[in-house]
């Protein structure tokens, strides 16, 4: 039997079809009370069954703007979902709704062919899971979908989206469009490995789209960006495409001016350029490529106070937060795995040390910059909490200490850092080597001025090299005092 709803004249306009779509007569669809997407409940509801909805799609098709009812996506998001290219690369900023962008997407196609495959590969588990959940938020209530897992979303035409970490072993077995999301945070050499082993998977045709904000001039990432022979259609978005144009559903900047510039200052222009603006990194001067770090970097989470001993490394802010990381020994010696990262806020100095004693009862050993500040803060620490302090001055001979020992640890495998924890990582990143006018080797992050004073970003770094040195620190050797003894002296 014929369902009346379907069966729309010639001569139907586009009016027509918006009431279909949206329940009223044409003019501007309403919100949803979820004020995200128009209608998603309305057509839900509409949708008894999968021809009827297979019919709208084919509405939606023939008129390409309406599809936009359901999502209504910024200029670049639409320029992006009209790219019809097999091979589909994006440079991004940060924070500018990408994600809803490969879920819809993703919805899309899937409901108009059957047993269709979406592929999406992420950085890490945690992040796979996040975008299936932007999947499950759209198509919740929908009739058409069979089951919704963690990592998984199946549809009742034999479709699926599946979204997976960046295993090259994992992903292999599948075919279909697939999605590389924040390819440039691969760790280690998987970027490679994925490449190998995702190529096959769109050797029939299917579409392979890599997505990512910029990380350094390294890995397969940059090399897409910079090949002249490009099969690539690129798409290049920095943040200002964010913010000039307004949100149709809220009707303000989806990202705000003021805190953008709030985040340059804190920053520093070199990590604002890479994160807001897709500028790809310069690795001439800075002392850890993203190379080296990543190569020892693994996914994991971080615990709020280790259980076990460990050894922590403090850098007081003057003008800003204060950085603590705590270095926990493997089961293979020698080496150590940063076990937690957390930083302070602008509140009283005897705040900050009564919450650093409560986290250091199994602290083995605690380096402090002891400059400035830094000082009388570890000798209290001494004195009034009884802990294990060891006061460091930070003069231009100690720093070169550090950092080279840092970096021989990083370059033998010596500490794991955590890929998830790009702040730590673009903090080492950017240390700067520099050669002052005398001849001397300094060590620089970016700095911005603060009011009247200034403030030293790489906090996170320097508390690790601070921990570093805590977790090998030898006690100097205790001098026996001198006996005379006729002619002899006896030590």
């Amino acid at each position: 039997m014929s369902n009346p709803e379907l069966e729309i004249n010639n001569d139907s306009s586009e009016k027509t079809i918006t009431s279909l779509l949206t329940g009223h007569k044409g003019g501007r669809p309403r919100k949803a009370k979820n004020k995200l997407i128009y209608d998603r409940h309305w057509l839900a509801s509409r949708a008894t069954d999968e021809k009827y909805y297979r019919y709208v799609i084919k509405m939606i098709d023939k008129f390409e703007d309406l599809q936009y009812r359901w999502y209504r996506p910024y200029y670049y998001q639409k320029r992006f979902l009209e790219d019809k290219s097999q091979f589909r690369l994006v440079v991004k900023s940060r924070q500018i709704g990408f994600t809803y962008t490969i879920a819809y997407e993703a919805i899309i196609s899937c409901l108009k062919k059957k047993n269709h495959t979406v592929i999406i590969v992420c950085p890490s588990e945690a992040q796979a899971h996040n975008i299936i959940r932007y999947v499950q938020f759209f198509v919740k209530g929908m009739p058409f979908v069979k089951d919704a897992f963690k990592a998984k979303v199946e549809f009742t035409n034999g479709s699926r989206i599946i979204a997976l970490p960046n295993n090259p072993y994992t992903v292999r077995g599948y075919s279909g469009d697939v999605y590389l999301d924040e390819f440039a945070y691969f760790y280690g050499n998987t970027d490679k490995d994925i490449l190998a082993a995702i190529m096959p998977m769109i050797s029939r045709g299917y579409r392979l789209t890599v997505i990512s904000t910029p990380y350094g001039m390294r890995g397969e990432f940059y090399k897409m960006f910079q090949n002249t022979q490009n099969i690539w259609s690129i798409h290049r978005i920095p943040f200002y495409h964010a913010v000039v144009v307004k949100n149709p559903i809220y009707d303000r900047p989806q990202l705000d001016p003021a805190t953008i510039e709030n985040i340059r200052q804190e920053r520093g222009d070199s990590i604002f350029r890479q994160e807001y603006l897709c500028s790809f990194s310069s690795e001439d001067t800075t002392v850890f490529s993203y190379d080296l770090l990543l190569s020892t970097a693994e996914p994991y989470s971080y615990v709020n106070v280790p259980n076990e001993d460990f050894y922590r490394g403090i850098d007081f802010g003057k003008t800003d937060l204060t950085a603590i990381v705590d270095l926990v020994e493997t089961e293979k010696e020698g080496v150590y795995k940063v076990a937690a990262v957390r930083t302070i806020g602008k509140v009283d100095y005897s705040e900050q040390l009564e919450a650093i004693a409560r986290t250091s009862s199994k602290a083995i050993r605690i380096a402090v910059d002891a400059t400035s500040m830094g000082g009388p803060l570890s000798e209290r620490l001494k004195k009034d909490y009884g802990l294990n302090v060891i006061p460091i001055t930070f003069t231009a001979q100690m720093k070169d200490k550090l950092i080279s020992e840092l970096k021989i640890a990083l370059v033998n495998k010596q500490i794991i850092l955590n890929a998830n924890d790009t702040d730590l990582i673009n903090d080492l990143h950017s240390i700067e080597r520099t050669i002052t006018p005398s001849g001397r080797i300094s060590y620089v992050a970016q700095r911005v001025s603060i009011g009247k004073g200034k403030k030293s970003h790489a906090d996170r770094a320097w508390a690790l090299a601070l921990a570093w040195y805590a977790a090998h620190f030898k006690d100097p050797p205790i001098k026996q005092p001198k006996v005379l003894f006729g002619e002899y002296t006896i030590v």
